[in-house]
């Protein structure tokens, strides 16, 4: 057998965890801390002769001391070091030899833990429960879950379990199942290549095309496909390299095939194992609307030593369902937060093999979207969200955030055959139950005992309904069959795959389907495929670029108001704030950094649990989610911040210019009053080009002769009012000090000023232009900010005027310039 058949699939495949990844909960994961960190490595937990290992690797800069560090397993096995003079160089490994075997052999879990507690675990099988000591609430793991195989896979003695090497934060996800000869003990481990190669060696294929894939978990970029005619490779037909993991051959043509791959980057790595298949020259495809017949074709002879096939074949009985084909793929633009960079697919439909590892591990969820196709159309998103936050599934729980949007769209992770049924029964609108026609261990038949599992697959078949094949590590749909007699009176049956991983559906002999996907999950035996997405998954009505759906189900958020808090910050740009770096690199952060309970697009302050701070918008200058510059934002995740500087469109208040005059001398009275008042508004940003905010003002003056013995009284007087706009602009002038420049429109007026003298028989009415004064954009000296009783900011003062208008008369401008006030 081939060494590749020997590696079992991990269910749970890449993500991508980037180094600085801070937990939910706000605690830092204990992987980049930099006092010195210790994480697994490489496990044998199935030794043939009673040893049994755990190995360590130190991925930081500087050496680790290993003492007081311990290995504690779930089955209750426990380890602690006492040896403060060995230590661990930086990249260096320290390997753990135990006699005897003290693991689960049903699967178990290991963590290592330090001096700050807990910094690294991994679990896998069916592990029991952790012991009480296996966590240290002051040091989570996030997430501390996952079972890197299914709970039936069958361990090989000597096999190991591995991380990554690109990889050196905690988390299943990044830790593979490899067999005996890839154990690497104090050694660097491998980076892991492909685990599943397709068509399955010996294929029989009744198509005329074929798509040769690499599955599994692997961190190829380029790969050289090398396809020909012999095993030798002396008679290469296609040679190609591809930026993905798959070539398409459109027809071949019959006969025997062998081909393999290599990593090919500028320094190519070794080819692989050679894989063969056999072209039959059939071609059940083009005839796929047929249910039944006795169609008959011409067998082509196989070269190279394959099977012999030859003469006249009869179709002894066929169906096809006829599901839709998709791809394996992210398809909605609900919002990820679990890995996504800000670049890529977070918000976007992604393309098949694209560079966002979000959609890996979704041949599950492109499966059951293939068998939801036939009455409805369920994306592959919709069914994540069921899987991992709405079904009590195994990997929701898992997940440990059913109701907050975390992990809701299982990003990077697979879903397990357990849980695949609960979409199953989802999809058919039936009531959840237990799988009950499992086939395991390459042997094709049911845990009841029925001696012929495709009669009972063909049951379905015929009944309508498409059946799931999977192996840990991938699923496919069968939905069609076709059996065929030969001239020598044997009978061959082909099942048509639909493979998520492939783009195009095929036709492969039982025996091979069988020995690549040794299970199969039935759908329920009542009911039909009839369940839709929801309409609000492609709606966003508020045209915030968050679907209605997130905003209903997972956010909270309000689907036809952009601004849901009134933070200014609309809805999207308070989730990227705690979901990425300004750079765009994913950075999950706490959603809820004040523990009010209400995560960032919900809390209109969101680091003050009372609301009592500067609302986000005024934090946030350019409303972008992030912190930009220190000098001209404060930090929406800092509390202590708040104030340090004032944002010149957050601030409210007045300004009032007033003077009042009533002065008598010998020759007259004079009554004179002169206001303007302008009110600062906070809805409009005062730094606009335009003038923004309104303004009012009056001019009363009135000055009465004293008129000499025997003369009439006569009289001179001015008045007027009105309203115009006038521009604010707060500027921080270091120390806590600010000025302030005022511009007001129209910046001069004409004035009525009336002349009566009566005496005289004479009456004047004049306009006179009059400057205001705010219309020269003067600017004032405002001091230091004060701290108000309600956590607000204010700025008070008032200024004499150098030149009043007429003696005795005094002339002053008052101000009161607030920052926002909390919210009630």
């Amino acid at each position: 057998m081939n060494r590749i058949y020997k590696i079992l699939l991990i269910v749970g495949l890449l993500i991508l965890i980037l180094p600085g990844f801070v937990p939910v909960d706000g605690n830092q994961t204990h992987a980049q801390d930099s006092g010195g960190t210790l994480v697994l490595n490489e496990i044998s937990p199935f030794g043939s002769d009673g040893q049994t290992w755990i190995e360590f690797i130190n991925p930081t800069d500087s050496p680790v001391s290993i003492d007081g560090w311990t290995i504690l397993l779930f089955s209750g096995y426990t380890f602690t070091f006492q040896d403060s003079s060995t230590e661990v160089p930086p990249g260096g490994l320290h390997v753990l030899g135990i006699n005897g075997n003290p693991f689960n052999p049903a699967g178990d879990g290991c963590v290592l833990s330090g001096p700050a507690g807990v910094y690294d675990t991994v679990s896998w099988g069916n592990p029991p429960e952790p012991p009480a000591n296996a966590m240290n609430p002051g040091a989570p793991i996030w997430p501390f879950y996952g079972i890197i195989m299914e709970e039936d896979q069958l361990f090989e003695p000597d096999s190991v379990l591995y991380r990554d090497p690109d990889t050196s934060v905690p988390g299943n996800e990044n830790w593979v199942y490899r067999s005996s000869d890839s154990a690497t003990e104090g050694e660097p481990n491998p980076p892991p290549g492909p685990t599943m190669f397709r068509p399955t060696n010996g294929a029989l294929l009744a198509t005329t095309h074929v798509e040769l894939n690499l599955i599994g978990y692997y961190r190829w970029q380029m790969v050289d496909f090398q396809v020909a005619r012999d095993e030798g490779f002396a008679d290469v037909v296609y040679e190609e390299s591809v930026e993905g993991f798959s070539l398409y051959l459109e027809d071949p043509g019959p006969g025997d095939w062998y081909w393999r791959v290599r990593e090919s980057r500028t320094d190519p790595g070794p080819w692989s194992d050679t894989y063969h298949f056999v072209m039959t020259g059939m071609d059940f495809e083009s005839d796929v609307d047929t249910t039944s017949g006795t169609a008959s074709g011409q067998l082509m002879a196989s070269k190279g030593g394959g099977p012999i096939l030859f003469g006249e074949y009869t179709t002894v009985s066929k169906k096809v369902i006829g599901c839709t084909h998709y791809l394996a793929r992210r398809d909605t633009t609900m919002l990820c937060l679990d890995g996504c960079n800000m670049n890529n697919c977070w918000d976007a439909h992604q393309t098949f093999q694209s560079s966002c590892g979000h959609a890996t591990g979704y041949c599950v969820r492109g499966s059951l979207a293939m068998i939801a196709s036939l009455g409805g159309y369920l994306s592959q998103d919709r069914i994540s969200y069921y899987i991992f936050e709405e079904a009590s599934t195994q990997a929701a729980t898992e997940t440990q955030h059913v109701g907050d949007p975390i992990g809701d769209l299982g990003h990077g992770k697979g879903i397990r055959g357990i849980d695949a049924n609960y979409g199953l029964y989802w999809i058919y609108n039936q009531p959840h139950q237990a799988p009950h026609y499992g086939l395991t261990n390459q042997l094709f038949h049911d845990n009841t005992g029925t001696p012929d599992p495709m009669d009972r697959i063909q049951e379905f078949l015929d009944d309508g309904r498409p059946v799931m094949l999977y192996v840990p590590g991938h699923a496919v749909v069968c939905d069609g069959y076709q059996i065929i007699r030969r001239p020598d009176n044997l009978t061959e049956t082909y099942l048509r795959v639909l493979d998520p991983a492939s783009t195009g559906v095929i036709w492969e002999d039982l025996q091979s389907t069988s020995t690549s996907y040794p299970n199969v999950l039935f759908p329920p035996t009542t009911g039909s495929p009839s369940r839709t997405d929801e309409a609000e998954i492609t709606m966003d009505s508020d045209g915030d670029g968050i679907v209605d759906f997130d905003e209903t189900w997972r956010f909270g958020t309000d689907p036809n108001q952009d601004d849901t808090d009134s933070d200014r910050v609309k809805d999207k740009q308070d989730i990227v704030g705690y979901v990425f770096h300004p750079d765009g690199v994913w950075n999950l952060r706490p959603g809820d950094i004040d523990g009010d309970g209400a995560w960032k697009e919900l809390d209109s302050d969101n680091d003050h649990p009372g609301n009592d701070g500067m609302i986000d918008g005024c934090e946030d200058g350019d409303r972008d989610g992030f912190l930009g510059n220190a000098t001209s934002e404060t930090d929406n995740f800092d509390p202590a911040d708040d104030f340090d500087m004032i944002n010149p469109d957050c601030y409210r208040g007045f300004i009032r210019f007033d003077n009042y005059c009533l002065s008598t001398d010998e020759l007259s009275t004079l009554e004179y009053h002169w206001w303007e008042t302008i009110l600062i508004e906070s809805e409009e940003p005062s730094s606009s080009a335009a003038y923004v905010h309104p303004f009012t003002w009056g001019w009363k003056h009135i000055e009465t002769p004293h008129p000499p013995p025997n003369i009439s009284l006569g009289s001179q007087w001015a008045d007027h009012t009105g309203s115009g706009f006038a521009r604010v602009t707060l500027q921080e002038e270091g120390n806590g000090n600010f000025s302030m420049i005022v511009q007001t429109d129209p910046s001069m007026v004409e004035m009525l000023n009336i002349f009566d003298w009566p005496e005289c028989n004479q009456h004047d009415e004049t306009y006179v232009p009059i400057p205001f004064t705010f219309g020269y954009g003067w600017t004032y000296q405002l001091g230091a900010a004060e701290r108000t009783g309600d956590g607000g900011l204010v700025l008070r003062g008032d200024l004499p005027l150098n030149t009043p208008p007429a003696p005795d008369c005094t002339t002053r401008t008052w101000w009161e310039i607030w920052i926002e006030p909390p919210a009630e």
